[in-house]
């Protein structure tokens, strides 16, 4: 890792060409971007963040700038940089500096991350802002016609695909949520493009605004099912997350469909958890599914 972010950023006319090439074999767009890379001090090195052997994320920093470094599975390296593409430009997303199909590097995004507990009102508002021009921004056109049956993607078969995942693991639900879960209906009556990993740790809180991260998961999707995820899975507070929703000048329509998909939502978390081992934090969401439950009904969504 050390080796290769050396290389790439003493030498990044002639990585350049080589970058292109490789990115190109993957279908990639090029060139991701004009900037050349600036040459790093001798002295600096690569700072681990998250992830295990060759595979993570890492911080490097010198005189000359800070980077990001991801190393991960092609198609999720080929994701984000597509959606680093459309929203970059946009200031909406950290710029790509450079990739290969394994490797990507990209602006470091000044500022740090924040747990739920601690936003404020004002920080719930500046979100929904936010995300509101993420959804508003058209990048779904850098994934394909969402209308294109090569996408697969529906409300029919987003709740069949949920409900595959959920099912090995219904016995840790009660019966009545495992009804509601089973017989839901969702509409989707628009497509936009979603960042598919909205929590905590991919907001970055700076000076001005806050920023998101991590953009491998990005895909065409439900505004309401992204809102929905953030809200679950950070269990954000209801003052919160009234300015998250007020920010993002959510309708009437858009609240109700985020309470409907709620107990999908979190259910889906819960097996994701049981499903990698983390039993406490799955049983920690099947709480909250019960909780989303609970509100679904006094909402008097018709769905389930």
């Amino acid at each position: 890792v050390a080796r290769f972010i050396g290389v790439c950023v003493t030498d990044a006319h002639a990585r350049r060409s080589k970058i292109r090439e490789q990115v190109h074999d993957v279908g990639m767009p090029t060139p991701f971007s004009t900037q050349v890379l600036p040459r790093a001090g001798q002295t600096a090195q690569p700072r681990r963040i998250s992830g295990k052997g060759s595979t993570g994320v890492w911080e490097y920093t010198s005189p000359a700038g800070a980077w990001i470094m991801k190393c991960a599975d092609p198609t999720r390296i080929a994701c984000e940089v597509r959606a680093l593409t459309a929203y970059a430009g946009r200031g909406l997303a950290p710029a790509v500096i450079a990739a290969q199909p394994r490797i990507l590097i990209t602006k470091r995004v000044a500022g740090q991350t924040r747990p739920a507990v601690r936003w404020t009102t004002a920080d719930g508002y500046a979100l929904g802002v936010l995300l509101a021009a993420v959804h508003a921004a058209h990048a779904v056109d850098q994934f394909g016609d969402p209308d294109d049956p090569g996408i697969h993607y529906s409300a029919e078969e987003y709740c069949a695909q949920r409900i595959a995942q959920i099912q090995p693991y219904a016995a840790h639900f009660s019966r009545e949520l495992w009804a509601y879960i089973s017989a839901v209906q969702l509409e989707l009556p628009d497509v936009v493009m979603v960042h598919g990993d909205l929590w905590s740790g991919n907001i970055i809180w700076g000076a001005s605004r806050p920023q998101l991260i991590d953009w491998a998961y990005a895909h065409p999707g439900d505004p309401a099912g992204e809102l929905a995820y953030l809200i679950v899975m950070d269990d954000i507070r209801s003052d919160t997350c009234a300015a998250l929703l007020d920010g993002y000048e959510a309708t009437d329509e858009l609240r109700r469909r985020i309470v409907a998909c709620a107990p999908l939502i979190s259910a889906g978390c819960a097996a994701w958890y049981f499903m990698h081992g983390d039993d406490a934090r799955g049983h920690l969401m099947v709480r909250r599914a019960e909780v989303c439950l609970r509100d679904a009904g006094v909402s008097g969504s018709p769905y389930g």
